[in-house]
């Protein structure tokens, strides 16, 4: 039971957390540019955005948040086969 539980949290959930940080860094090059566009959107005036322009800067910022979370399904969607697939063999 010891080894059990010595596998799990010393090698598997380590294992785990890797692929999850490694699958966000792939898209943070997406979550420094929305957090980038949110700054401005919040002080319009402060950025020198015109409120003309406001209105497509915001729809900017929906298709790029839609961007990453699509980036994040994929990833989550890679990562669960990679775990699982592990965890299978492991049991084999």
């Amino acid at each position: 039971m010891k080894r059990a539980i010595d596998e799990t949290y010393n090698v598997e959930i380590p294992r785990i957390e890797n692929i999850v940080s490694q699958s966000l860094n792939e898209c943070s090059d997406q979550i420094r540019q929305l957090n980038t566009l949110i700054y401005h959107l919040e002080n319009p005036e402060g950025h020198g955005i015109q409120e003309r322009v406001y209105g497509t800067k915001k729809q900017e910022y929906k298709n790029r948040l839609q961007s990453l979370h699509q980036c994040i399904k994929e990833k989550y969607k890679k990562n669960e086969k990679e775990i699982l697939l592990r965890q299978i063999s492991t049991k084999l």
